[in-house]
């Protein structure tokens, strides 16, 4: 399971677990609140106040992507993977 904060922080959590053992991991993906996020794989793909797209590989932990160009907080995600 995958849920994030007013922070720009991702957790994952392992649901068969409990309390504090259920963490697996936290991550910084942002700078201020993240308002949507996807998982495509092994990438989570978050939206956030700070007008940034961020697409972290959590397989490999490393930010693989950081798309910048909105002029204001991006609020939904979709994907599709044909264009």
């Amino acid at each position: 399971m995958y849920s994030s904060d007013d922070k720009g922080f991702v957790k994952i959590w392992d649901v068969s677990k409990k309390d504090e053992e259920a963490l697996i991991k936290t991550f910084r993906a942002h700078k201020e609140r993240i308002n949507a996020m996807i998982i495509i794989d092994h990438y989570v793909v978050t939206a956030s106040d700070d007008k940034k797209i961020n697409v972290a590989d959590i397989k490999n932990d490393c930010e693989s992507f950081k798309f910048e160009g909105h002029t204001k907080e991006v609020v939904s995600l979709e994907f599709k993977a044909e264009f």
